[in-house]
C-alpha cells in the first residue's frame, strides 16, 4: 500500500504543477517544487520494501513527472538507495501518533495559494497540506489531526459536501499519510505540536520553510462547524448506506401436473414480464423502429 501511495503522489505532483500555471510567481513555484521533491525523497526512503520491478515503475513515473532534471535525478538516486538498502537499514521505528490541532497556523503562503485556487484538484490540496506537515516532522497523524486537515480542505474546496464526500476526503488523507509513516531521518518526533510554528525546534523550522515562503496564519471560514461534520469512520450514522435490495420471491408453483401446465400456458400467453406476447410481425416492427 505504501508503494502505490508514493506512485499516486508522484502523479499528483504533476497535476499540482499544472494547476499552478498563472497562479504563483516563478520563485514560489521553484520553492514549491523543491519542497515536494524533498518530501517525496523522504517518502521513498521510508518505504517498508522496494523490489527491482517496483523501482522501475517509480523511475518511469519520475521521468514522466513535472519535476526539473535536477530534482528527477535526486529522486532517482533515492529510488536506487532504497532498493539497495538492507532490511536493517530501513527498519522503521515505532513511534506514537502526532497531534496538530492548529494546522492552518503552519501553512505557508504558497500552500494557501494552492488551497484558494479553484482549478486546483482536491487531491492536490490534500497532498499540499500533508507535504507541509511531513516537512514539519509530522508523519503519523492522530485522528484529530486528520479531522483538522479534512475540515480545512472541505471548507476551501467543497463546503457543502455531504457526509459521504467528507468521509472520502478523510480516506484520501489517511492514504497519503500511510506513505509518510516511519523514521523522520533523525528529526525531532513531536507527539503534540504547539499552537504555532514559532515554538518549534529550529531544525524543524529550517527544514519545512524556505526563506521567502514562511508560515502565514489565516482564519478558515466555517472551520469550527466543519470540524463537527467530518465523519472519521464509515460507521458514522451521518453516512448514508444504500439499502440492501430485497431478494425477489418467485410465485409458488402448483404441485399437481395439470395445474402446472395451465399456469405455464398462461405465462406463455402473457409473454415476458407479464406483457401480452407479441406476434412475429409486431416484433419485426419493433426492431425496425429501434
Amino acid at each position: 500500500m505504501e508503494f502505490t501511495a508514493v506512485v499516486k503522489q508522484i502523479r499528483g505532483c504533476s497535476e499540482f504543477f499544472a494547476s499552478q500555471s498563472g497562479l504563483l510567481s516563478e520563485s514560489s513555484k521553484i520553492a514549491s517544487f523543491q519542497s515536494m521533491a524533498t518530501s517525496l525523497g523522504k517518502q521513498l526512503a521510508n518505504l517498508s520494501s522496494l523490489d527491482a520491478g517496483q523501482a522501475a515503475v517509480l523511475n518511469s513515473e519520475i521521468s514522466a513527472s513535472g519535476f526539473s532534471a535536477g530534482e528527477k535525478s535526486r529522486l532517482a538516486e533515492a529510488v536506487v538507495n532504497r532498493c539497495l538498502a538492507t532490511p536493517s537499514e530501513c527498519k522503521a521505528l515505532r513511534r506514537g501518533t502526532q497531534t496538530m490541532t492548529t494546522v492552518s497556523a503552519y501553512l505557508a503562503a504558497s500552500d494557501w495559494a494552492v488551497l484558494d485556487a479553484v482549478a486546483s484538484p482536491l487531491y492536490a490540496k490534500i497532498t499540499r497540506i500533508m507535504d507541509r506537515l511531513f516537512l514539519l516532522g509530522l508523519q503519523n497523524p492522530s485522528e484529530s489531526t486528520v479531522k483538522c486537515v479534512a475540515a480545512i480542505v472541505a471548507c476551501v474546496h467543497c463546503p457543502t459536501a455531504p457526509p459521504n464526500a467528507l468521509h472520502n476526503i478523510v480516506q484520501e488523507i489517511k492514504s497519503v499519510a500511510s506513505a509518510r509513516k516511519g523514521s523522520a531521518g533523525g528529526t525531532p518526533h513531536l507527539t503534540v505540536f504547539p499552537g504555532g510554528p514559532s515554538n518549534l525546534p529550529l531544525e524543524l523550522l529550517q527544514g519545512a520553510y524556505s526563506g521567502g515562503d514562511g508560515p502565514v496564519q489565516r482564519d478558515v471560514v466555517g472551520l469550527s462547524g466543519m470540524l463537527a461534520r467530518i465523519p472519521l469512520r464509515s460507521t458514522n450514522r451521518t453516512i448514508q448506506v444504500a439499502p440492501a435490495r430485497a431478494p425477489s420471491v418467485a410465485p409458488a408453483m402448483p404441485c399437481d401436473a395439470a395445474s402446472f401446465m395451465r399456469v405455464m400456458f398462461q405465462h406463455y400467453l402473457q409473454g415476458p414480464c407479464g406483457n401480452p406476447r407479441q406476434s412475429r410481425e409486431q416484433m419485426k416492427n419493433d426492431l425496425e423502429n429501434t
